[in-house]
């Protein structure tokens, strides 16, 4: 059987040949890159925790010639680089005439005889018990952040020969890190 082409369908087959062959060859001729670059950028701001471990003096005896002392601590993480202040405020006990800078804490009488009246303590920078630990930037303690946490020690006294009731006492003290 013989096939006739028509003329007009074998210009229609090399056309799409063309075009078909040259689909490849057209898109190598546009191909190409262009490059820029994205700034990606953060920013550290200071954050900082705090816990503690609560200070107890345990039995004071209002008869012995000697200071009832203990320790307590604040522990503090904060970003690297931080500068902060520790302070610790007055206490929920404190005396008429305290200030935050010049804190005179009292602990409350919270049970049998003890109910309602107090006794007298101190929290202080230094075991020597010679600098109190008050509510103020200049009455608290300032330190800058090296990338691991600082613990505080608090020093607590309550003073010698207080008269002092039988029963226990308390006090809450505010612990605030200033950034």
């Amino acid at each position: 059987m013989k096939m006739k082409f028509k003329p007009s369908n074998l210009k229609v087959a090399v056309v799409s040949a063309i075009v078909v062959g040259s689909v490849g060859f057209n898109t190598a001729i546009f191909a190409g890159t262009s490059t820029d670059s994205m700034i990606v950028s953060a920013s550290v701001g200071i954050s900082c925790t705090i816990s503690v471990v609560d200070l107890d003096f345990g039995n004071y005896d209002p008869t012995l010639d000697s200071n009832n002392t203990a320790t307590g601590s604040v522990t503090s993480n904060c970003t690297t680089g931080g500068a902060v202040t520790l302070t610790l405020g007055e206490g929920a006990g404190k005396a008429s005439d305290s200030i935050p800078s010049v804190p005179v804490r009292q602990l409350v009488g919270t049970s049998g005889a003890a109910s309602g009246t107090y006794l007298p303590y101190g929290l202080f920078q230094d075991s020597g018990h010679g600098t109190i630990f008050g509510g103020t930037a200049s009455t608290g303690k300032a330190f800058d952040f090296v990338g691991t946490a600082i613990v505080t020690t608090i020093h607590g006294k309550i003073p010698k020969l207080q008269a002092a009731a039988i029963g226990n006492y308390a006090d809450s003290v505010p612990v605030t890190l200033t950034y």
